[in-house]
């Protein structure tokens, strides 16, 4: 039923309809960060050790802070182009935590590590779908990157029933992603 989503009752005591919510708004919890430690390794060379440093330093200082906004898929686009840390869910108080998550999301990240499809690859196999592709920290690796699909419905899951979900999402669009849970922040790099 594209209309709504019928699931099994407590104790199997009956049938519960949910309807589909379709709504054109998207949330997005975003903080603003300071790539400049991440920025300058890259550009000097730096080893691999001492880009993973600079990484692990980013994600230390990016737990909580988050700010919940609703905005537009094509205004995500905006984000991208700049330095932040941000996720599809909302988090409480603003702190990011797997037991922190409000609610559901209108939009999925699928963060592309290892691939033999270049980001511009995955553009085109994407075509007729709304989405977003950006490269991460290394802008000269166009195979690792991160995709953002808009979903055409509001989608609520479970921890549990998002990560067969989300994998199901990269399978169908033939991509080779990296399983991260709910609660999982990304980067967005400015250049």
């Amino acid at each position: 039923d594209k209309a709504g989503i019928y699931t099994l009752a407590e104790n199997a005591s009956g049938i519960v309809y949910e309807p589909v919510q379709i709504t054109d708004v998207v949330g997005v919890s975003y903080l603003p960060i300071d790539n400049s430690r991440l920025h300058k390794a890259i550009a000097s060379g730096a080893s691999h050790d001492a880009i993973s440093s600079a990484k692990k330093a980013l994600a230390a200082q990016a737990n909580t802070g988050y700010e919940y906004i609703e905005t537009t898929f094509a205004e995500l686009g905006l984000m991208l182009e700049g330095d932040f840390a941000y996720s599809p869910f909302q988090f409480v108080g603003g702190s990011r935590h797997k037991d922190n998550l409000i609610g559901g999301t209108k939009w999925v990240v699928i963060d592309v590590d290892k691939s033999t499809l270049s980001a511009e690859d995955a553009h085109f196999l994407l075509e007729g779908v709304n989405h977003h592709i950006a490269l991460t920290s290394d802008a000269s690796n166009e195979y690792k990157y991160r995709v953002l699909i808009e979903l055409d419905s509001y989608v609520e899951l479970s921890a549990v029933a998002w990560k067969y979900f989300y994998t199901q999402i990269s399978e169908d669009f033939g991509l080779n992603a990296d399983v991260l849970p709910q609660s999982q922040i990304y980067f967005s790099y400015s250049g």
